[in-house]
């Protein structure tokens, strides 16, 4: 339990002082500007939580505690967390109740908790909600229907427990915002003393509790601070381990007493004068209230009747001497002017509504009540002028003129002051906030709104003299936020917990009532160098000793917790703390002076992502069975290091060895037994440093010498010789534009794959369909026959080496004039294939069950190694569709095998098996180059012996002597990207072969680290890793549905939904899936475009394809349109006393289910939406029925990398778990990914990135973009982007946005002007 008054000293680190005989001044700390509790729509946020706000939460987890943080601070952050955690523990039938003292804090509490927490509905229930009218627990039951988090004031709860339409057994958690109001027979005291503390008491389940406050008591002293800890079955807890972390962040004010003079005499103010004697005049008889019940005449009312005659307390008189009595007290506060605006502007407000037939202001009243009233107040004299008269020290009071130079003095100028004027009296607001508006003064350095708190004349009651309704001042904080409003005057309802920015001065203009209210409100006054002031009587200077006595029990406090910290420094230094490890290979050294360094460099190593946490962060814990001996000594404690998400959970957390009793050497224990955990998963090397895999980087443009392309003749002319069955062809020829038609047969002693092919003869000549048919094999004949396989007679020819040696033999049973001029085609073709024949022999022969017996395997084989230098589209196909199942494999690989490895390191493993460089030394290492097919065709290769009606002979005129040792060896150039272009086509054709378990065979042909058995084992390992008793928390479950997937072990599915900077989450978070996923998501689209497309596209035509349906822009806008609905029903009030049930759906994204704990990624979601909303129909016209593909819309939306991000890492988790490519594909076909790619190759949608067009039409010409910030007043900055083609400026274009869109602008009117 929190000690006797030590709660204060989170209020002030420093000790306040006494300044002189006039102010009590307490000295600020000059540090940083602190978030507000709710500031989500403020700049002032952090990427995630700070340490003291870590330390509170997960104090929050083990217990039931009471957060006590300034003003300011944070709180509400530690909540949203604490709720988070809560609700992916709970079912669906329990939620949380989020609860506040105000309607005004409820609704800021429910906005902010909305815009942190948006898988789950949150809901507020306050008057302003019309719950009082609920009396039903099927109206009850309707409204919180799929609630998960009901917001609401302490009120509604309690009488819903009361009513018995909430039951305690229902709620998980509580949450109690400004937790010093559950005092005495408070809602909230009742809420626990009623109904927590009986079900507990009884034996029944009772919800977690949290409490948060910046001021736990509103008396000094421990008992009542000891009674909410019992109220609420909580401790006081604040940051004790963090404390230097807290105070860093929080700003303290100067706190001065001002005295004004108390006034010599008693002020005349003729109004109040006028309004005294009316009130003294009246004749009780006349009141309408008498007149009613003397005519009612039974015992109800002749008793009701006595009572008014008795006391003379009518409603009206009861109104009117309230209001009487108000007016004086403002003309001795404030001045005559002051009373006589009261009096005239309550008088002709009243008598302009009172009597108006369709008013609202005064609509409980009795309508004969109203116009006698009316009546009465038109009698009063008023000085008319006071509405329009400027404010002057002769007319204002000493307070208010103490209060004008305060505002006036301590305006920061241009800086920007802000600042806020604390009243008591909600009546009191108006007449201030005029007094100030007008004043000469004041009118010139502020803007002056007021803001007060709901009440019961906010639902229809009012009072005589109530000048301010919220609903007529909603606006007010808002445009304070903004700057627009820059003073504000406002009853306590800005103390506690609403969202207003920080202030550079805060004045009470009436003492405050409690400590409480003394720290709440300086809590306000959290900018640098802010100021806060109190006013106060001359004559009541006694009252300034409160202050002082808090001053000294702030200053004892913090004398305690200075030598505390001098101790704990002094025992630090005593302590020995010699832990070494020393690596046995290098000598590199991790001691425990060297290891936090060491492990924050780690971190921030593996949180590359925009908004991951990049930090470690340490909790303390004492050990309570060993206390210290004396109380001079400190407590044996031990620490706790928590790395980041993007680390497995099993080495997240890691406690110190031993324990210690100062906190310095028990977080380098902890850090250095974190690090030995991190070198004994080799997730550091043996120089103790972060895993790197250094990539070399090389001009893949370059040339490169290679051998000389495989001659395969010399091995046809030996097997000519041995072969005993050589292979007959039989060949159909037909002239394209004609009807011409031959027939031959080809016989050649090797299986050749040959497919149709188009010959052209000459420039100009005819071209001719060569269409070859099945192979037979034939019988050789006597060695006197002609070893053509054939011994018909008919029209032969021979082909023969440049040593008579016969390679192939061509027959036809007629006269074919044309055959000799097809030869050379012909044999071109079948060089090919022989080339790729033996390839296959000598690479691809062991490479899995299917090597060499897939039907056109060797035909892909040579459409693989076909460089583009001969014209083969299916070169270019096939590589497009080798790259993306290289990207898989090695993906699956690496993340099976590398089960601890973040993505970071996953990535550069990758890129480095996979990179060009790496492709093209493996291609060199296996020989690959020299069958590569680079030559072009030449009929001259092939010299012609024979007339087109005789036998004879065909030479051909050069023979490779491969294998000749005595021969130098000849070699050709080739662009380095060729030789890795060639593996990727393999690897694609391995794919078209036999499916993904031959082209896993042929990559580990050229890449044999990549020893993955099959691609269903890599990931039959990573399902098994994956955790299989995790329930999925009610908050997610719609995503199953979103998917059209139910996941077999769901503990993927929560992996896929949380973000890096999610600290809380005890799983791994999504970086590994999505590196995963996108994958999958790439090899899908790639092998639907390979699909309709048959081979014959462009590499460049297909890669835009794809780039068009897989990149962040995109994916992420699907991230925000793939939505699921849930039917909401609320209740609405038909009529006073009447209300019905009202339907209607809402839309989850995606993106709704992300799990993070950054503020800058909620303000980012925030903005997003706007955005969203504004661009959403213009992208989704261009994807249903547009002719160009939307770049500028989609980069104009600016989706965050953690849009795409989740869309990749679900489909990756979907692949984990079904193992099922199809069930991957159909969630792409779900969220829009494939019928938008169908459609734009169906269409030709216009794909061509601006930019790319831009180079398109540049000719060669060197583009350049500039990108230029125009000096101006608007914070974000003009920008110029110009584009220069050449030396020339084509287009120049300024605007906000960021340089991608302007640069896609600029990038548009330059292709415009080359056009």
């Amino acid at each position: 339990m929190l000690k006797d008054k030590s709660w204060l000293l989170s209020h002030n680190p420093k000790p306040p002082k006494i300044n002189g005989s006039n102010a009590l001044e307490i000295k600020a700390s000059q540090t940083p500007v602190i978030v507000p509790d709710a500031a989500v729509t403020t700049k002032e946020v952090t990427t995630a939580a700070r340490a003291y706000q870590t330390e509170m939460y997960e104090k929050s987890i083990k217990e039931n505690i009471i957060v006590v943080m300034d003003t300011g601070s944070g709180k509400t952050l530690v909540a949203t967390l604490r709720i988070k955690h809560e609700l992916a523990r709970i079912g669906a039938e329990k939620r949380v109740w989020f609860l506040t003292p105000t309607v005004e804090l409820c609704k800021q509490q429910c906005k902010t908790l909305q815009q942190q927490i948006r898988s789950v509905e949150i809901r507020s229930f306050s008057s302003q909600d019309n719950v009082d009218g609920w009396r039903t627990k099927e109206l009850w039951d309707t409204a919180l229907g799929n609630v998960r988090v009901a917001v609401a004031t302490y009120a509604v709860l309690q009488t819903a427990l009361s009513d018995g339409f909430v039951k305690m057994g229902s709620i998980a958690l509580i949450v109690f915002d400004e937790a010093h109001n559950c005092v005495g027979k408070s809602p909230g005291s009742k809420i626990m003393n009623d109904f927590y503390w009986r079900d507990k008491n009884a034996g029944r389940s009772v919800p977690k509790i949290l409490g948060m406050t910046a001021s736990p008591t509103n008396k000094v002293g421990g008992d009542n601070l000891q009674k909410l800890e019992v109220t609420l079955d909580a401790t006081c807890k604040m940051p004790r381990i963090h404390r230097e972390s807290l105070q860093s962040h929080v700003n303290r004010p100067v706190v001065s007493v001002e005295y004004y003079p108390t006034p010599a005499s008693k002020l005349h103010c003729p109004s109040v004068a006028s309004m005294r004697a009316i009130l003294e005049s009246l004749d009780i008889d006349d009141d309408p209230e008498i007149a009613r019940w003397k005519s009612e005449n039974d015992e109800r009312s002749r008793t009701k009747l006595n009572g008014l005659q008795k006391k003379g307390n009518t409603f009206v008189r009861q109104q009117l001497k309230v209001f009487c009595d108000r007016a004086e007290a403002m003309s001795e506060q404030l001045g005559i002017l002051a009373a006589d605006f009261y009096i005239a502007k309550a008088k002709s407000m009243f008598i302009d509504s009172a009597t108006a037939p369709n008013q609202s202001a005064f609509q409980t009243w009795d309508y004969s009540s109203r116009v006698y009233l009316a009546n009465l107040l038109k009698g009063v004299q008023v000085d008319k002028g006071a509405l329009t008269r400027v404010p002057s020290p002769s007319c204002i009071s000493s307070k208010v003129d103490c209060l004008v130079r305060i505002l006036t003095s301590h305006h920061c100028g241009d800086s920007g002051s802000r600042g806020i004027v604390f009243v008591t009296e909600r009546a009191t607001i108006a007449v201030v906030h005029h007094l100030l508006s007008q004043h000469p003064e004041i009118k010139r350095l502020f803007s002056v709104g007021p803001v007060v708190g709901s009440s019961k004349h906010d639902r229809g009651r009012r009072d005589l003299g109530d000048m301010l309704n919220t609903s007529e001042q909603s606006d007010v904080i808002g445009k304070f936020r903004t700057g627009e409003i820059n003073l504000l005057v406002a009853t306590s309802v800005l103390e506690e917990g609403i969202d207003v920015s920080a202030c550079n001065l805060v004045v009470c203009f009436d003492p405050p009532p409690s400590p409480k209210s003394f720290i709440q409100r300086r809590g306000r006054a959290r900018k640098a160098g802010s100021e806060y002031f109190i006013l106060i009587d001359e004559a009541a200077r006694e009252k300034a000793k409160d202050w002082e006595e808090i001053e000294e029990q702030l200053k004892a406090e913090y004398d305690r917790e200075d030598k505390a910290s001098a101790l704990s420094a002094q025992v630090a230094s005593r302590e020995t703390s010699d832990r070494t490890f020393i690596e046995p290979t290098t000598g590199a050294v991790l001691d425990m002076e060297n290891a936090k360094g060491r492990l924050q460099r780690f971190c921030a190593v593996i949180g590359s992502r925009r908004y991951a946490e990049k930090h470690p962060y340490y909790v303390y814990e004492e050990l309570a069975d060993q206390p210290p001996p004396s109380k001079d000594q400190l407590p044996l404690l031990r620490a706790k290091v928590v790395l980041p998400a993007s680390v497995p959970y099993s080495f997240r957390i890691t406690w110190s060895k031993k324990p210690w009793r100062s906190e310095k050497n028990a977080s380098k224990d902890a850090a250095f037994e974190a690090y030995m955990k991190l070198y004994r998963a080799k997730l550091v090397n043996e120089n103790l440093l972060p895993l790197s895999h250094d990539l070399k980087s090389e001009d893949m443009s370059s040339l490169i010498e290679i051998r000389e392309q495989y001659d395969p003749w010399v091995r046809v002319a030996k097997i000519w010789k041995a072969s005993k069955a050589p292979q007959l062809y039989s060949v159909v020829a037909e002239e394209r534009a004609g009807s011409s038609k031959m027939s031959f047969e080809i016989t050649i002693p090797a299986k050749v794959v040959l497919s149709l092919f188009v010959v052209s003869l000459g420039d100009g000549g005819k071209e001719w369909n060569v269409k070859p048919q099945a192979a037979r094999s034939s019988l050789r004949q006597d060695n006197n026959a002609e070893k053509d396989g054939s011994s018909s007679s008919g029209y032969r020819l021979s082909v023969k080496d440049d040593k008579q040696q016969q390679l192939v033999v061509f027959k036809t049973p007629t006269k074919a004039a044309t055959l000799s001029q097809l030869v050379p085609h012909i044999l071109y073709k079948v060089e090919a294939q022989l080339v790729a024949s033996e390839l296959q022999r000598r690479i691809f022969f062991d490479a899995g069950s299917d090597g060499g017996t897939k039907t056109g395997m060797s035909s892909l084989i040579r459409s693989a190694i076909t460089a583009p230098a001969r014209g083969e589209a299916e070169y270019q196909s096939l590589e497009f569709l080798g790259d993306a199942c290289l990207k898989l494999l090695t993906t699956v690989y690496f993340t099976a095998k590398y089960p601890d490895w973040p993505e970071g390191f996953l990535t550069t493993a990758r890129a480095r098996v996979i990179s060009g460089s790496a492709l093209c030394r493996n291609a060199l290492a296996w020989e690959l180059d020299q069958f590569i097919l680079t030559k072009p065709f030449g009929a001259d290769v092939w010299l012609a012996t024979s007339d087109d009606n005789n036998a004879g002979d065909v030479t051909r005129s050069k023979v490779s002597s491969i294998g000749n040792s005595s021969s130098s060896p000849r070699t050709r150039e080739i662009a380095r990207r060729t030789l890795a272009h060639t593996v990727k086509a393999l690897i694609g054709a391995g794919r078209q072969t036999g499916g993904y378990s031959t082209a896993l065979s042929w990559t580990k042909s050229f890449l044999s680290e990549v020893d993955l058995p099959s691609l269903e084992v890599g990931r039959r390992q990573l399902f098994d890793r994956s955790p299989s008793d995790v329930p999925l928390p009610a908050d997610v479950q719609l995503v199953e549905t979103l998917a059209g997937h139910s996941f077999r072990k769901k503990s993927l599915l929560i992996e896929a939904l949380t973000h890096s900077s999610d600290f809380t989450a005890q799983n791994w978070c999504y970086d590994r899936l999505a590196f995963l996923g996108n994958a999958v998501i790439e090899n899908i689209v790639t092998e639907v475009i390979y699909a309709a497309a048959g081979g014959a596209s462009s590499r460049g035509k297909m890669t835009r394809y794809r780039s068009a349906v897989v990149n962040r822009h995109f994916l992420g806008y699907l991230a925000l349109r793939w939505h699921v609905e849930q039917t909401r029903t609320t209740v609405v009030q038909k009529t006073r006393t009447g209300f019905a049930q009202k339907q209607y759906n809402v839309g989850f994204p995606l993106w709704r289910f992300l799990k993070h704990c950054s503020s800058d990624m909620t303000a980012e979601m925030n903005a997003m939406e706007g955005r969203f909303a504004e661009l959403r129909c213009g992208i989704s016209k261009a994807v249903k029925s547009g002719g160009a593909y939307p770049w500028l819309l989609l980069v104009q939306l600016r989706a965050d990398e953690f849009y795409a991000d989740v869309v990749e890492s679900l489909v990756g988790a979907v692949f984990v778990d079904s193992g099922s490519m199809e069930t991957c594909k159909s969630i792409l076909q779900r969220m829009g990914l494939l019928p938008y790619l169908m459609r734009i190759m169906k269409d030709r949608v216009d794909v061509l990135h601006p930019k790319e067009e831009l180079q398109v039409l540049a000719g060669g010409k060197k583009i350049e973009f500039k990108l230029t910030k125009i000096p101006g007043d608007d914070k974000e900055g003009l920008t110029a982007c110009s584009v220069y083609v050449g030396d020339s400026l084509l287009a120049e274009i300024n605007g906000f946005a960021c340089g991608e869109e302007l640069e896609i602008r600029a990038a548009t009117e330059a292709v415009v002007a080359l056009r």
